[in-house]
């Protein structure tokens, strides 16, 4: 395969996908796909405009009507988290590969129908678009834990403070079943995150999450202000703090404490890309390292870079970034803070695999 015919499903988080696709020549975007009519023809516009493709784009109101036209290789799922399974496992069936955005999906019995189709496939490649873990921010977080720089890793935190009112916001962020709110919509990524920089699995974890000025259990409203406990197979500990309402000149921040050193980082400055403060060797050095915005994702880590390591796992038989058993183990956690945040209790990580096994 010389190129990679794509089509992009859900055109509302799924116009990202569209502007960044033809970025490579050996990827093509062939279709788009959208049931709101109004939303199909934007991004028609959209492509037109902006994009200077020298051939045409095919537009489809119904996902069955491009799966039945099959002039693709692979396929962008940008719809909401509760269709992601009913999607993919039909492209999966077709012998499409598939790009599905975060998270896998909402429940365990959704997350089995992708695994089974997928055990049934051959020669397909699968990546859940937790995008985050592509990006060179995280690789080079890593790569100081990994050469031993800050020694064993003993806590790590990600703290996100914003203003999240007043916002127009799709039927499905608005349910917490269907994982709307920050908690689970955005800081699904950084949970993810925080896992690779611990180095291990979640082993229990407790959450507390409300609306702002209460306290207590919260079975079903969105958490607005929020603070998630973890502890890792390796021992280390970890914290998750969020606030919706709160305006911040810092949207989001993380830290990995070390046994010989730390390392503070800042997604977004110096130019979007992200830059960290590392206190190396007993603290014996101060490395302070910016990622260029001009070569990186800007503000949304990882994005670009993410379609990269598809094209290239398509192609040359790389392995993905995040594959269906990456993006099942955040599903694991983020149900695991569910039901903390619902019943007040401990929750750990065996009891929510039984559940998903259904032992």
């Amino acid at each position: 395969m010389e190129k990679i015919r794509y089509a992009v499903v859900g055109l509302h988080h799924g116009l990202e996908h569209v502007n960044v696709i033809p970025r490579n020549s050996q990827r093509q975007l062939v279709a788009v796909c959208d049931q709101d009519r109004a939303r199909l023809e934007g991004a028609l516009k959209t492509i037109k405009e902006n994009l200077n493709l020298k051939y045409p784009v095919k537009d489809f109101l119904s996902y069955e009507q491009l799966l039945d036209w099959n002039e693709f290789d692979a396929v962008v799922i940008a719809v909401p988290p509760h269709l992601h399974a009913q999607l993919a496992v039909k492209a999966i069936e077709a012998g499409k590969h598939v790009l599905l955005e975060k998270p896998l999906t909402c429940d365990f019995a959704q997350a089995s129908q992708i695994r089974q189709a997928l055990q049934k496939a051959s020669n397909l490649v699968f990546q859940v678009g937790y995008e985050v873990r592509s990006s060179q921010l995280v690789s080079k977080t890593l790569q100081l834990i990994q050469q031993g720089e800050i020694g064993q890793v003993v806590f790590v935190w990600w703290h996100m403070f914003l203003k999240n009112e007043g916002k127009q916001l799709p039927y499905w962020q608005k349910e917490r079943r269907y994982g709307g709110g920050k908690l689970f919509d955005c800081l699904c990524h950084y949970m993810d995150i925080l896992s690779l920089f611990a180095g291990a699995v979640f082993d229990r974890v407790s959450a507390f999450g409300t609306e702002v000025g209460q306290t207590g259990l919260n079975p079903d409203r969105i958490p607005r202000v929020a603070t998630v406990i973890f502890e890792y197979a390796s021992g280390a500990k970890g914290n998750v703090s969020l606030s919706e309402v709160t305006p911040s000149p810092e949207n989001s921040l993380f830290g990995v404490v070390g046994t010989d050193g730390i390392i503070y980082g800042n997604p977004w400055r110096p130019e979007g890309a992200g830059s960290l403060d590392a206190y190396t060797r007993g603290c014996l050095y101060r490395e302070q390292i910016s990622i260029s915005g001009s070569l990186a994702s800007r503000g949304h880590l990882g994005f670009a870079e993410q379609h990269d390591a598809f094209q290239q796992a398509i192609l040359k038989g790389e392995p993905v970034p995040c594959s269906f058993e990456d993006a099942f183990e955040v599903l694991l956690m983020t149900r695991a803070v569910d039901r903390s945040l619902a019943t007040g209790t401990t929750v750990s990580r065996q009891e929510m695999l039984e559940e998903a096994l259904g032992r």
